[in-house]
């Protein structure tokens, strides 16, 4: 368990007297202490460098404590924060616990038993981040990870999933058809503080462009024709989680106003409603085009692009990462084996090669559905090479000689290699481990 001292804390109040001495005593306790003479000074300081613990005033100039925790609880759910009270204001500091507050301090303040409090809530807050790791852990036993591979591209694309998860900010995948963006916008879902909301996809281009206002921000009773009852948003019906707005380059420029507002302002208006209504909702984006192109060619607004865009993760083509066909090859024979009832529980490493040859313009998607169509089709315990190679269209089966299904084999090989190079051809020799004129010629072949 981490030890609590060196903590970071903010003291905010307007009273000097208090907030200067309650500082120094958690200084000479070991804790790295700043204060704040105002709400919006106690914000601006927590926006510049975020504290484990924030002890906060209701009552004070500008932004309350009560604002001030709310803003801590929305940059960083993990940060403690303990509020201030004289008697007056007890039970709002009371209701405040019901919305997020760790704990409540009432004047006078015995410094003494800040500490014992302080101490006991970083306990308290390891211990609860200790038992969420090992959550975590035990479902990491019972199930595969969602965004499988193997390679160094997809481990990127991992490790920024969840670290942008934990960031503030909206998000912006980009990437082909099929190349898995949902996985990676439910990945980031699960490691944010959103978490315990709903995760609610919408394909931006499966829904028509005259109902599309109605289905992401709602609508009153008789704002049209066919407006029989009131019905909330997708914005609204995702409160409290995530809103993944898929290939979003596919709305309209009018609805793509309507969208700035709405991240702009944290709030929308229902079709045919008088007032705007609150929603705080993640917004996680993805597309399967190059967005700054759709800018730069009037398509999509350009201030939408920069407040989509905050945090962004490409998702590389499957024909990029190679050695993540294997993985994602095991997994589909076992996924959808048992629920075919398929013969096959195997693929033959002359099936796997081939499948690794393949150009997969339809990505992860095409190979799960050549997979299933495969465990349909086989008869054997084992996947052929040739049933892949007609599956995948014949031309791409290796001939049955084996000389020419060697250097067909080796061409795309290095052909592959090179490309992984940026077409540097010295440092692909290197990497195949041949001299350069051997590169040349077995090139020109």
């Amino acid at each position: 368990m981490v030890e609590p001292k060196g903590a970071t804390i903010l003291v905010a109040d307007d009273e000097q007297v208090i907030r200067e001495s309650l500082c120094a005593f958690l200084s000479r306790e070991g804790y790295a202490c700043r204060t704040a003479a105002t709400g919006d000074e106690a914000i601006a300081l927590f926006d510049e460098d975020p504290f484990d613990i924030v002890i906060t005033d209701i009552r004070m100039p500008g932004a309350t404590g009560i604002e001030v925790m709310r803003h801590v609880r929305e940059k960083a759910a993990d940060t403690i924060v303990l509020l201030i009270t004289a008697h007056a204001s007890l039970e709002t500091a009371i209701e405040a616990v019901r919305e997020g507050a760790s704990d409540y301090l009432s004047k006078p303040i015995r410094f003494e038993s800040v500490v014992i409090r302080v101490r006991s809530l970083l306990k308290l807050r390891d211990l609860e981040w200790e038992n969420r790791v090992l959550r975590l852990e035990s479902r990491r036993v019972r199930r595969p990870p969602e965004i499988l591979g193997e390679s160094g591209a997809i481990e990127e694309v991992r490790v920024a999933a969840g670290r942008f998860g934990g960031a503030a900010g909206n998000v912006l995948i980009e990437g082909e058809s099929g190349s898995g963006k949902e996985l990676v916008a439910r990945a980031i879902h699960r490691a944010s503080a959103h978490r315990s909301g709903a995760f609610l996809p919408v394909n931006c281009g499966s829904i028509p462009d005259t109902l599309l206002e109605s289905e992401l921000f709602g609508h009153t009773k008789g704002a049209f024709t066919d407006a029989s009852a009131d019905k909330p948003g997708l914005f609204h019906e995702a409160r409290g989680g995530t809103l993944f707005l898929d290939e979003v380059a596919e709305l309209p420029l009018a609805v793509q106003s309507k969208l700035l507002r709405a991240i702009e302002t944290k709030a929308v208006r229902p079709l045919g409603a008088t007032r705007e209504m609150p929603v705080d909702a993640r917004i996680v984006a993805a597309t399967n085009r190059n967005l700054k192109s759709e800018v730069d060619e009037g398509r999509f607004r350009e201030d939408l692009y920069f407040r989509l865009n905050v945090l962004h993760i490409f998702v590389p083509p499957l024909r990029e990462r190679v050695a993540d066909i294997p993985v994602l090859v095991n997994h589909f024979i076992e996924l959808f084996g048992k629920e075919i009832r398929s013969a096959a529980t195997g693929i033959s490493p002359a099936a796997m090669r081939l499948l690794q040859s393949y150009e997969w313009r339809g990505n992860v998607r095409e190979l799960q559905n050549v997979l299933q169509r495969a465990l349909i089709t086989s008869t054997r315990p084992v996947i052929d090479s040739a049933l892949i190679g007609s599956l995948l269209g014949g031309a791409d089966a290796p001939p049955r000689d084996l000389r020419k299904a060697i250097r067909q084999y080796e061409s795309a090989h290095i052909r592959r290699v090179l490309e992984e190079m940026g077409g540097d051809k010295p440092s692909a020799a290197e990497a195949l481990g041949i001299s350069l004129a051997s590169l040349y010629a077995k090139l020109k072949e």
